[in-house]
Parts: C-alpha cells; structure tokens; sequence
C-alpha cells in the first residue's frame, strides 16, 4: 500500500477533529511542508472526514471569490465524474489577500471500504505571479494543454489528468522550493500523522475548550500548538477573518470559518494590540 493510501486509512481511523485539522495545516504551512488532507467524495460533494460539506462554508462576496468559486465547482464536479486521476490547481498571489503563491495537487483514490476519496497536498510556494504562471504553463506544455498568461485566467482554471501529474509538478518547483523532496520521500506524510498524534494528546488533556465559539477554541489551540513548537517561523493563511474563500476552504483542510482578532502583543513590532492566531498585528500583516 502506498504512503497516501497509508494516510487515508489513518485519517479515516483516528477520525481527527476538524479543529486538530485546522492546528495541523497552519503546522504545516508554517514550517513549509506540504500539507496533506482528504476529503469525502459523496452525494456529489467534497465533504470533510467529520461530515461538513465544504461548499456550505465558501462565501461568494467579490469577483476573486467567483473566480475561486467557479473552480472548485470544476474541481467537485470532477471527482465525483471521473474514476481517477489528478488535479492541480494554482493560485497566484493576489494584492491584499494572497501574499504567496500555493498549489493544491489532487488526487483520487479509494478507502478499504471502497468509497472515492479526494487525496490533497497544499504546497506553499514563496514565488510571485510570474514564476506561477510558468509553472504552470510548463506543465501544460508538458501534457499538451493550452498556455494561460492571465494569472486570473489560471487562478479558476484547475488542470486535470487522467494520469497522476505530480512527478511533473514537483520537477518543476524544484528550482524554488525543497518541498518537493518531502514529497517524494513522504517525509511530509509522516510529519502530518505525527503533528496529529502531538495535537490528539494535547486536545484530549487541555479539551482545547476556552470558550463556547469557535473564534476563541482555535485561537487558544493555535497558542498550545506555538507554545509546543508545532508553529513554524513562517507566516501562515492568517488573513482576514470572516467567512472562507473557495481556495482557502478547498486548501486549509476544509476549515469551515475563520478566525477573529484579538488583544496580544505582535510577535513582529511587539506592540500590544489586536493580533491574528499567527500574533501579527494587523499593520505588520500588510508587510508580508
């Protein structure tokens, strides 16, 4: 069996919260490793291990979340259609929401039960517009598809195989990024089951209870979790808070809502005002 069916099957057995999901990708993010996650492919949707139907959570407020909208429709129309393959799908940064580049590599496979799964790897890329749409197009050229030059063109148009696409892939981020390598050795997997297994035995001995929302429970867990060393140096998806965009909903793991401010002191200025769950102040955010 290989190492991501090996992660479907622990992912299905121990079955983990999607607020030790959530902890796990900002982990991951944070320390740029490749995060891996699945979805449910069932009655037509992408659905989270725990149940919640990621569309549900996806506002729809803007042109850039109509542009994210339309293609994870594609995406989800896509996995539940077709019996295999892989889909990328890139999102180039985008001024005062995306301060990096990210790619979602996905992949559909089967559990021990036989139910379709939606196999993910959300790799952090710190390049800009231009170095996105090249490997992108260097991609497509690879697999005789058509070149896109308008980053928003790209950003809501996935590519898909039939084949698995991601050795192309991880060829072409390897001039920018040592992901790759945790990729093809799976040392990215193995870091994922064990960020798990830290974030289980904190939730059951704390409960990760602060108070009865949501905002306040992923804001005391993210603190555990930096206090524990599983918070990397790097800055996370930490941006505005309210409700979630398409990509960020299809690439942090299904979170379902975003967090809210709140009083701290900034881990860049070390000024006491109101911070995200990565202790940035909102000023300090702009500069990232």
């Amino acid at each position: 069996m290989s190492k991501e069916l090996d992660f479907v099957q622990t992912c299905l057995s121990i079955h983990p919260s999607q607020l030790v999901e959530n902890i796990a990708s900002d982990s991951h993010e944070t320390r740029r490793i490749p995060d891996p996650y699945i979805f449910l492919v069932k009655d037509k949707k992408l659905v989270t291990p725990n149940g919640a139907v990621i569309e549900k959570s996806i506002r729809n407020d803007s042109n850039l979340d109509s542009m994210e909208l339309k293609a994870f429709i594609k995406i989800q129309d896509w996995a539940e259609s077709c019996d295999e393959g892989t889909s990328l799908w890139f999102s180039p940064p985008f001024p005062g929401k995306y301060d990096k580049g990210k790619v979602v590599a996905s992949q559909i496979l089967y559990g021990l039960d036989g139910k379709k799964i939606l196999f993910n790897r959300n790799i952090v890329l710190d390049v800009n517009t231009k170095t996105i749409l090249l490997v992108a197009n260097n991609m497509s050229e690879k697999m005789g598809l058509d070149l896109i030059t308008d980053p928003e063109l790209l950003r809501q148009t996935p590519i898909f195989s039939e084949h698995n696409q991601l050795e192309i892939l991880l060829d072409e981020i390897s001039a920018y990024t040592d992901q790759n390598q945790m990729v093809e050795k799976g040392t990215d997997i193995d870091s994922k089951i064990e960020t798990y297994s830290k974030l289980l035995i904190i939730e059951k001995m704390s409960g990760f209870v602060y108070s009865n929302t949501s905002d306040s429970q992923y804001l005391y867990a993210h603190q555990i979790a930096e206090e524990q060393g599983l918070i990397g140096k790097y800055i996370g998806s930490c941006g505005q808070s309210g409700k979630l965009s398409a990509f960020e909903a299809f690439s942090e793991g299904g979170r379902q809502e975003k967090w809210d401010y709140h009083s701290g002191v900034c881990r860049v200025c070390g000024n006491s005002t109101e911070v995200g769950p990565c202790s940035i102040c909102r000023t300090c955010e702009k500069k990232f």
